[in-house]
């Protein structure tokens, strides 16, 4: 009875230490240097905490992640990045609920290449909120749409989150990197289909506007903003699929390929460049120090045998593996109401990763669907976080209450896919299986 007590009492502990507001790398600190004195050995673990805090995170996978970051604000603060939403509108500018499509297709692209979800919402949503005001579309369909497609940057290469999972779960970044693709891809598509439905059942709330033909070579100009960003895209998941670089490798060529095209653009400023590092070094300092604590954490769990004798007590559950994923997967949705996406991995990781290992379950598989779930997290009510960002930058119009009621139908196609991604794991396997 005394390892189900440890590990109560360290979880409602740390979610305590999350509630009173205090940063996340502070409480796990706090909650660390009570667990080494009072459970592990008193000072001399103390001791090595501080040796373990440095090696923890010297490793050349975790370069991947500043990288990443100033990648993405580099093509974010210099405004390049959207100079391809053009192209996209010309192509799909006669299909049913075209801005929708527009809307969902840029912010795919942007996770693509800045994998930031609440910039991906902030950028999108400011560019493409008024536009679809001005052309009819019904207000709760727009914002649904800009909500959901900015989650995707979540889900989609360069994710931060996913190189931060691998870290915390031991598994391949590249692996688990290109295994996002398939279902990304997958609930961006779900959620244009979800669009033309509902643009072709009530075309009141998404016209159609101006549709006259565009001449093909017209298109073709247009996408010239477009290639610029897939170069990038190919420098970061092409060569990480292909196995030409490592992820820490790809996250460089694309740093030095955003800062390239920016200049190229000539909207490489001083001011740009300045800010997108000083953003990249705090971010990257933030993540860090959570990191220690939480690798340290589930250290914690390790060694008073709490992660071990958990492991061993839900092997022997006479249930179905099947009904301890489902339930697995339905803790993140929940804490997801209410948490933020890292602190959600940063607890449950290291008590998830033991489990599936004992279970037999893929783990590449098993995490994206956490992922995923993470993903619906970042936008459902009540708390989600792209929810608040949606009313910062939405007109006076816009409740909370529109936001809420936009965005449930897309949290429900999400959760349709999440289902799918389960019951067919190549979705998530395929590309990671053939690197």
């Amino acid at each position: 009875m005394v390892w189900q007590i440890e590990l109560l009492v360290l979880g409602l502990a740390i979610l305590f230490f999350f509630s009173t507001g205090l940063p996340v790398a502070f409480s796990f600190g706090i909650l660390n240097i009570i667990g080494l004195y009072f459970l592990c050995g008193g000072e001399t673990m103390l001791n090595m905490l501080s040796m373990s805090a440095y090696s923890s995170i010297v490793h050349f996978s975790f370069i991947a992640i500043p990288l990443f970051i100033l990648m993405g604000e580099v093509l974010h603060l210099s405004g390049t990045v959207t100079l391809s939403f053009t192209a996209i509108r010309q192509w799909l500018r006669r299909l049913p609920g075209n801005l929708g499509l527009v809307t969902i297709s840029s912010a795919t692209l942007f996770g693509a290449l800045s994998g930031a979800s609440m910039a991906s919402c902030a950028t999108i949503g400011t560019i493409m909120l008024p536009e679809m005001k001005q052309a009819g579309y019904d207000k709760r369909l727009s914002i649904g749409a800009i909500i959901g497609g900015a989650g995707l940057a979540i889900l989609i290469p360069p994710s931060v989150l996913m190189v931060i999972y691998a870290m915390l779960s031991q598994l391949s970044v590249g692996k688990l990197l290109i295994g996002g693709v398939g279902p990304g891809l997958l609930v961006a598509f779900c959620f244009a289909l979800y669009v033309i439905i509902v643009a072709k059942i009530s075309p009141h709330r998404a016209p159609m506007g101006d549709i006259s033909p565009l001449p093909f070579w017209e298109k073709v100009k247009a996408s010239k903003h477009f290639f610029a960003m897939a170069v990038i895209i190919f420098l970061v998941v092409g060569l990480i699929y292909l196995g030409v670089a490592t992820p820490s490798e790809a996250a460089a060529l694309g740093a030095a390929g955003a800062i390239l095209i920016a200049a190229l653009y000539r909207k490489l400023t001083w001011q740009v460049l300045s800010k997108a590092i000083m953003e990249t070094v705090s971010i990257s300092s933030m993540i860090f120090m959570i990191l220690v604590g939480s690798l340290a954490f589930s250290k914690i769990l390790a060694m008073t045998g709490a992660s071990a004798e958990l492991c061993n007590w839900v092997s022997h559950l006479e249930t179905s593996k099947w009904i301890i994923l489902a339930g697995m997967l339905i803790i993140i949705l929940v804490l997801g109401f209410f948490m933020e996406s890292a602190s959600i991995m940063f607890i449950m990781i290291p008590i998830y990763m033991p489990i599936v290992a004992k279970l037999g379950f893929e783990p590449i598989w098993f995490s994206i669907l956490v992922m995923m779930c993470i993903e619906v997290g970042v936008m459902s009510p009540p708390f989600g976080l792209n929810l608040f960002i949606m009313k910062g930058i939405a007109p006076d119009d816009v409740t909370m209450s529109d936001i809420y009621l936009g965005v449930i139908p897309f949290v429900l196609v999400h959760i349709m896919v999440i289902a799918l991604v389960a019951l067919i794991p190549p979705i998530a396997t395929f590309l990671p299986n053939l690197m």
